[in-house]
């Protein structure tokens, strides 16, 4: 028997370079051949000329759970790297499927109350798609096959890596940009904010 449940997007810093910073502006200076001396304020007056090709010398590494519709949207970012969950090979019989909330639905609220999940139409969907997705698979259908029945709020794991330029055009189109869709831009607010609290690179990416 299929299991879901339901999850918000989330993520989870899997990789930040060590002196980052100091990196940076050694490069940077290397194009005025000057003598490091202050990397943050070296670093700003940098930003603040748009020299950004300067922060394209380190990568930061980041784990992103979301539905499949996010994920199309962030794969479009091609100055990147990305190593995601394959629905060919996965049998979402083997453990509970995570398909993502929109933000229209409470968790708390879906999540106790068994009578709301059966009768709401979004969970009608997702449960009619893992059910037709397990009879396919009992009629000797392959995962990679019957994978075409599941909806797009499946959740997917995204391993993503950016260099610091990437990330904060990544910011500018996914986090700060009001015409982007809600899921993916509150999924970018998180991961910039997380940012900022380690590094003054983010800065200036004002919400």
């Amino acid at each position: 028997m299929i299991f879901a449940k339901l999850v918000r997007s989330s993520h989870e810093i899997w990789q930040w370079p060590t002196g980052m910073e100091e990196l940076l502006e050694k490069a940077g200076r290397n194009c005025y051949r000057s003598d490091p001396n202050n990397a943050e304020v070296f670093l700003k007056a940098i930003i603040d000329k748009g020299h950004e090709s300067v922060l394209e010398h380190c990568c930061i590494t980041v784990m992103i759970e979301c539905s499949r519709t996010c994920s199309h949207q962030l794969v479009r970012h091609r100055l990147g790297a990305y190593s995601q969950a394959s629905q060919r090979y996965i049998n979402y019989t083997k453990k509970p499927v995570a398909f993502i909330a929109p933000p229209k639905l409470s968790i708390g609220h879906y999540g106790s109350n068994n009578r709301a999940w059966s009768e709401h139409p979004f969970f009608k969907a997702v449960f009619q798609s893992l059910w037709s997705y397990e009879a396919l698979l009992k009629e000797g259908w392959k995962p990679e096959e019957a994978r075409d029945v599941l909806l797009e709020c499946v959740a997917t794991q995204v391993v993503t890596t950016f260099n610091v330029r990437q990330w904060r055009h990544v910011f500018r189109e996914r986090a700060l940009n009001s015409h982007a869709q809600k899921p993916i831009r509150e999924l970018f607010l998180g991961i910039l904010r997380e940012f900022k609290t380690k590094t003054y690179l983010f800065d200036d990416l004002g919400e």
